[in-house]
Parts: C-alpha cells; sequence; structure tokens
C-alpha cells in the first residue's frame, strides 16, 4: 500500500507554496516549530510536511532538511510551476506509469486508484485525491523536457558547462599565444661567423668582406 499525503484544508497547501517564495531556503529542520514560525502553527498544519516529503522539497528524514528541489521552485513563477510539476510525477509516479497524464484523469478513475494503492476509507481517499487535484493547480505539466531539467542540473552544479572553443579566456596565456595577430609581420635573423685565420693576408680578408656584401647586400664595394 502507498501512503499518499493529504492536508485537511487545501487551501493552506497553497497559501504555503505562495509564502515560501517570498522566503529564503531555510538552513534549519523544516519541523512544526520552523512551520509555525512562518505562520503555519495549527495543528493540521503539520500534514504538510508530508506533502513536503512526497514530492521532494524536503528529506525523508527525522529531521527534514530542504532539498535542491526546494531551491529551485524559488527561481521565479514558471520555473516554479515545472518544479511543482516534476515533484508531483515523481512522488505519484506509480499514478503517472497508469494515466501519464494524470493529472487531467477524472475524479472517478484518481479516487479509484488511489482507493486501490491505498486501501484507506472513502474519507481519507477523497481528501488524498484533493490534495493531489491542489498540488496538480500550481503545476504546469506542459512545461517539463529534457533541457529544463539539464539546465536545474547546471545550476545545482551536478554539470558542468562547456567551455566554447571558439572564446578562449582572454586571462589565459596559452589561449594569447594561439591567436593571430592579422598585422604580425615575421623576422628572420642570421647569425654568420667567419672564422679568418691569423696568417690571412689583407687582401684576402678584404675578398671575404666583398664576397659577403654581394651575397647578402647585393652591394659590389668598388
Amino acid at each position: 500500500m502507498t501512503n499518499f499525503p493529504y492536508v485537511n484544508a487545501t487551501g493552506r497547501l497553497e497559501t504555503f507554496f505562495n509564502k515560501i517564495q517570498s522566503l529564503g531556503v531555510p538552513n534549519k529542520p523544516v519541523d512544526n516549530e520552523w512551520l509555525a514560525s512562518i505562520g503555519f502553527s495549527a495543528k493540521n498544519d503539520r500534514q504538510i510536511k508530508g506533502v513536503l516529503k512526497f514530492i521532494g522539497f524536503i528529506t525523508n528524514s527525522k529531521k527534514p532538511m530542504p532539498t535542491e528541489r526546494w531551491r529551485i521552485y524559488l527561481g521565479g513563477k514558471q520555473r516554479s510551476k515545472r518544479i511543482m510539476a516534476e515533484g508531483i510525477k515523481q512522488g505519484y509516479s506509480d499514478l503517472f506509469e497508469q494515466y501519464p497524464k494524470a493529472h487531467q484523469c477524472s475524479n472517478e478513475d484518481l479516487r479509484s486508484f488511489f482507493k486501490v494503492k491505498s486501501g484507506k476509507s472513502d474519507g481519507t481517499v477523497t481528501l488524498i485525491l484533493a490534495t493531489f487535484r491542489k498540488l496538480c493547480s500550481l503545476a504546469d505539466f506542459d512545461q517539463i523536457s529534457e533541457d529544463d531539467i539539464l539546465e536545474d542540473q547546471k545550476e545545482s552544479g551536478s554539470v558542468e558547462s562547456p567551455t566554447p572553443a571558439t572564446e578562449p579566456d582572454p586571462n589565459d596565456d596559452q589561449g594569447k599565444s594561439s591567436q593571430v595577430n592579422p598585422t604580425f609581420s615575421p623576422e628572420l635573423n642570421i647569425n654568420i661567423q667567419i672564422h679568418i685565420s691569423s696568417d690571412a693576408e689583407p687582401n684576402q680578408i678584404d675578398k671575404i668582406f666583398e664576397s659577403m656584401a654581394k651575397h647578402l647586400f647585393n652591394q659590389d664595394i668598388d
């Protein structure tokens, strides 16, 4: 049997998700004390924790902490709806496996599914169904795509963005050396060493320099 979450007052659930949009990500456990600190101190408000665990917004532990999904949820209205849809599809994976468009199913189909899978009473199944419907009203299932999931991974640091090969880092010395300067003009330096015997005659030395002038500078010495 699956322990589907539910709240007695679905309006409070919507109020909660609207509320956290104006808050930072908690750096402490999302417990009854924290809920009370943001205005959710009623006994029924504690049911919200079960919903958050089910859709992956907090860890499933004794002292539940916010997950990366919670952080990404705060990135704007449209992104929030997409992230909510991802959380719903993950939590209610069995439902979406049976009904790929479960958020568009009739109440009759959903009620039958929740009744069989949970084994709960009709009254509880009604609350489970109402909770699912309220969550779906806060989601946009049409926005989910592989590109969106990859983008979320990048922002969380689990995937590194590739560096474009056509844009070398201006602070990279190696990158600088590989760039071609269109105004660059190559220079050729020639080092010639002449060894003259100490007993060479003056006219022999003159002949050597005359030959150098002719072949290197294309000049004739008179």
